[in-house]
């Protein structure tokens, strides 16, 4: 189920972090992502991931898989520069 919601700023600041912590062609593990967005707990950046996830903007997670976050088309248009 995708949920609708628009994207807060802060959602939009997780997109951004992910496609430049990807440019190098390696998705983020969670610890390099919460790095980037200041956050200190996996569990808020797995949380962000999730509602993201929920919205459309990033692919399903694989359980066990460190490097699984990647955005959908929804979410590389979301930040389109």
């Amino acid at each position: 189920m995708r949920y609708e919601w628009p994207l807060t700023e802060r959602q939009q600041e997780v997109l951004r972090a992910i496609r430049e912590l990807s440019a190098n062609g390696r998705a983020p593990t969670q610890e390099e992502l919460g790095r980037r967005i200041g956050v200190s707990s996996t569990l808020s950046t797995r949380r962000f991931l999730g509602i993201l996830e929920k919205k459309g903007y990033l692919q399903p997670r694989q359980f066990g898989k460190p490097r699984d976050i990647a955005l959908t088309e929804r979410g590389r248009d979301a930040i389109a520069a």
